[in-house]
């Protein structure tokens, strides 16, 4: 809540100048690369200000509250960061913004305000861009949850374990780490302790015109990939076309599922030229029959696109080969809900270390809970086979948004059931859709027994 109190200076002292600081020694391991000289992390906040540490010596307090950050360049700043920056949980930074005046009396403390927002971007000081892993799962070293990936690595190799150290003078610091894989699955090869040298908040400006820009024909469904066929006659068809699934959203984003494994990235579209960037993804595991290798690297191929028939033809550089996509209620066997269809998708997964059998069924449902007084209103529905795969399993659910009114409330709901019996269930409400929830969630569920 903003305060407005025109509090007069408790202190008032000069701006320093911001001095190159010495990162201090790393913990990497043999043969790493220490890290940069760097200066204190910028951290651009949601609306596109960017503050910058405002030194070590004097600055202006405010109700015992240091003027830490800048958000200005002009002389007299009127946006800066009081007190502390902390961070409440891994992905997300809480600081307290300012906004000063300067008057007859000197400078005043117009009005602050305790901000949280997610970070979904780290630019590292030794150029180094990470993008944050989403809440769902992702690898995990000794306790250290995998939470971003970075581009140096060309499948996501390099990655960010645990949170920001937030240090003395501005310095924030990550620990990097390198991985690979072996008979066993994903390892950690060596880490470094690298500095941030920029922090990107979630943006929320113009939005709406970026979202209004990139509207095109892509948008609006979740397209599940029936195949690749390249130049040289190699066909790639997956068994459970659900599980490989693109969704581009309005404002140039785009995410995906690979099989076990879900991701987000950018994309750039130009009357049918097409590219897709991708960012962030779990690093999960997938079956040894998995397609989500030759999937993702078809995504990076790609130059065109044209529709055909309903369905989505991606064609790949050189003419190397082309990906077809069908929409989920077309791929699904289901009658297609024409212009206007769209669908509910995310992941059901659970967090204890147990296998499903092969019989297990996934069911999960959207519904209308508006009414607290009546049962539930199931608008879709999918069941899915375990059929020896494991959690997370994808789910897509097609509904009529004509069907759905704004001031309704909609969930998602989901069990595991093993030869008849009830063994998971959500116990947490999953809301989609309306008054500001997503369209694509992580449902949890819990053990009945």
């Amino acid at each position: 809540m903003l305060q407005r109190t025109s509090v007069p200076i408790v202190t008032l002292l000069l701006i320093t100048a911001c001095q190159p600081i010495q990162a201090p020694a790393p913990s990497a391991t043999e043969g790493a690369v220490p890290p940069v000289i760097t200066a204190p992390a910028i951290i651009v906040l949601p609306d596109g200000s960017a503050c910058r540490w405002a030194g070590e010596g004097a600055t202006l307090a405010f109700d015992g509250k240091r003027l830490n950050y800048t958000c200005s360049d002009t002389p007299e700043p009127t946006l800066g960061l009081i007190g502390d920056v902390t961070q409440l949980a891994d992905g997300q930074l809480t600081v307290e913004v300012a906004t000063i005046s300067h008057g007859t009396n000197g400078f005043a403390l117009e009005r602050n305000e305790v901000l949280t927002f997610p970070i979904p971007e780290l630019l590292l000081a030794d150029g180094d861009r990470c993008l944050w892993a989403g809440e769902g799962a992702t690898l995990a070293f000794d306790g250290n949850r995998l939470n971003y990936t970075c581009e140096s690595g060309p499948n996501g190799e390099v990655g960010i374990l645990g949170g920001l150290a937030l240090g003395e003078a501005g310095l924030i610091s990550v620990q990097k780490a390198q991985l690979g894989r072996n008979d066993q699955g994903w390892v950690v090869e060596s880490t470094l302790d690298q500095t941030v040298a920029e922090i990107r908040g979630a943006t929320t400006a113009n939005a709406e015109e970026d979202g209004a820009m990139q509207a095109n024909e892509l948008v609006g469904v979740v397209w599940q990939w029936q195949g690749t066929t390249m130049s040289d006659d190699t066909v790639y068809t997956p068994e459970q076309p659900e599980r490989y699934t693109l969704e581009f959203l309005p404002a140039g984003e785009v995410q995906f599922l690979a099989d076990c494994n879900r991701g987000r990235g950018r994309y750039e579209v130009a009357d049918n030229q097409l590219t897709i960037l991708p960012g962030p993804m779990t690093l999960m595991a997938c079956p040894p029959d998995s397609l989500d290798t030759e999937f993702l690297q078809g995504l990076q191929e790609i130059s065109s696109y044209f529709l055909q028939d309903g369905n989505l033809v991606l064609e790949l550089k050189v003419d190397s080969g082309s990906m077809v996509f069908a929409p989920a209620a077309e791929a699904a066997g289901e009658p297609a809900a024409g212009v206007g269809s769209a669908a509910v998708t995310g992941v059901v997964t659970y967090r204890q270390r147990m296998a499903l059998p092969p019989a297990a069924i996934i069911q999960v449902q959207l519904v209308d809970v508006s009414r607290a007084d009546a049962p539930a209103t199931v608008l879709a529905e999918q069941v899915i086979e375990a059929q020896g795969q494991q959690v997370p399993f994808a789910f897509t659910l097609p509904y009529d948004p004509a069907a759905i009114q704004p001031n309704f409330t909609y969930a998602v709901q989901a069990r595991i059931e093993i030869d008849g019996e009830l063994w998971f269930i959500n116990t947490e409400h999953y809301r989609v859709l309306t008054n500001g929830a997503p369209g694509d969630i992580e449902v949890v569920v819990n053990p009945t027994r």
